[in-house]
C-alpha cells in the first residue's frame, strides 16, 4: 500500500494522508478507511489542488483498479467526488469539525464558540451562512434559480427558528440527496465530466448573484475552482 503513496508523492509523514487498513470478518476483502489531514479546523476546508488530485489518484488506483473497499471519512463534498472515482463510500458529519480531519480537534484547548448555522445550497454546491447568505438569496430576484424547489424556498422565507441541530440535519440530508440523485454510469470520465459541468454552473451562479448585488463569501467559488482544478489534474495524470 505504501507503494501507492510513493508513486503519487503523497506520504504519511507529510501529514496529508493517513490510511488505516481494517481486517474484517471476510478474509477475502480488503478494506481501507481513508483520512486526509487538514492544516486547520476552518470550514469549509481549504485544499491544495495538487494534493487533492493525488488523493483522488490514491482512491482511483486502490479502489477502482485494485478493488479495495475504500471509505473516505471526514470528507464532505470532496468525498462525494471520491465515490465517482472508486470509493465505496464517504462520510461527513454533524459538526463542521466532523466534515474535515485535523489533529487540532483532538488537542486540548479552551474557549471557542458555537459556529453559525449553515445551509447547504445544492445549485451552489456550498454550505453557506444561513442567516446572512441563504436568506439574502431567498429574498432576491434569483431566489427561484438558486432554490428551484418551491417548498424549500417557502420554508426559508418563513424564517422559522433555525439552530445548530437544524443546520446539521439539513446538511446531512442535502449530501444524501446529492449522492442519491447522481447517475452512476460506471464510466469515470463521463461521471467527472458531468460533475465538472455542475461545478461550472455553480461558479457562474455565484458570479450572477454578485452582479445582482448579492455578495456571498468568496471562499465558496474559490473552493469550487480548487475542486475543479484538482479533478482536471487527476484526469490529465490518469489519461482520462
Amino acid at each position: 500500500m505504501l507503494e501507492a503513496f510513493d508513486q503519487l508523492q503523497v506520504r504519511p509523514h507529510q501529514k496529508v494522508v493517513v490510511i488505516h487498513r481494517c481486517h474484517g470478518a471476510l478474509e477475502d476483502r480488503r478494506n481501507v478507511y481513508l483520512l486526509v489531514g487538514a492544516d486547520s479546523t476552518t470550514y469549509p476546508q481549504r485544499w491544495n489542488p495538487h494534493q487533492l488530485a493525488n488523493v483522488f489518484r490514491v482512491i482511483y488506483r486502490l479502489g477502482l483498479i485494485n478493488r479495495y473497499d475504500i471509505v473516505w471519512g471526514y470528507s464532505d463534498l470532496a468525498g462525494f467526488v471520491g465515490t465517482l472515482l472508486g470509493a465505496s463510500g464517504s462520510a461527513t458529519g454533524w459538526y463542521h469539525s466532523l466534515r474535515l480531519w485535523s489533529r487540532e480537534k483532538w488537542q486540548p484547548r479552551s474557549g471557542g464558540r458555537q459556529a453559525n448555522p449553515r445551509y447547504f445550497v445544492a445549485p451552489l454546491l456550498s454550505s453557506v451562512q444561513r442567516e446572512t447568505e441563504a436568506l439574502d438569496v431567498a429574498r432576491s430576484n434569483l431566489a427561484e434559480t438558486v432554490f428551484p424547489d418551491p417548498n424549500e424556498l417557502s420554508m426559508l422565507l418563513e424564517n422559522a427558528p433555525y439552530g445548530a441541530a437544524d443546520a446539521w440535519q439539513q446538511h446531512l440530508n442535502a449530501m444524501a440527496r446529492l449522492h442519491a440523485s447522481t447517475p452512476r454510469s460506471g464510466d469515470v470520465a463521463t461521471q467527472l465530466q458531468d460533475f465538472q459541468t455542475r461545478v461550472g454552473t455553480a461558479i457562474k451562479l455565484f458570479e450572477h448573484l454578485k452582479t445582482e448585488g448579492i455578495v456571498l463569501s468568496g471562499q465558496y467559488p474559490t473552493a469550487l475552482a480548487t475542486l475543479r482544478e484538482s479533478i482536471d489534474t487527476f484526469a490529465e495524470l490518469e489519461n482520462l
